[in-house]
């Protein structure tokens, strides 16, 4: 429901037509990584404490056509969670 909500913001502001399929390309990403910032990637034993690993960027190579992402010791908070 987010999509189509900003895309009829995008309608009222008179966006042109390539920003309609720049968001929807974004919303479709976001939606196909199977990840999002802040998940939690694995936790691995190091020194004897156990230690957690969370995903905090995400990248989408159109090159080799895959989904990449680098990981944090540290937790992140998603960008709806700081929107909201």
């Amino acid at each position: 429901m987010k999509i189509i909500k900003r895309i009829f913001e995008l309608i009222k502001l008179g966006a042109p037509r390539n920003q309609y399929y720049l968001e929807v390309g974004v919303y479709l990403l976001k939606k196909g990584t199977g990840h999002q910032i802040g998940d939690l990637a694995y936790t691995q034993k190091i020194a004897g404490k156990e230690r957690a690993f969370y995903v905090s960027e995400l990248f989408y190579d159109f090159k080799r056509n895959k989904i990449t992402h680098k990981l944090s010791n540290t937790v992140i908070k998603a960008e709806d969670e700081k929107a909201g």
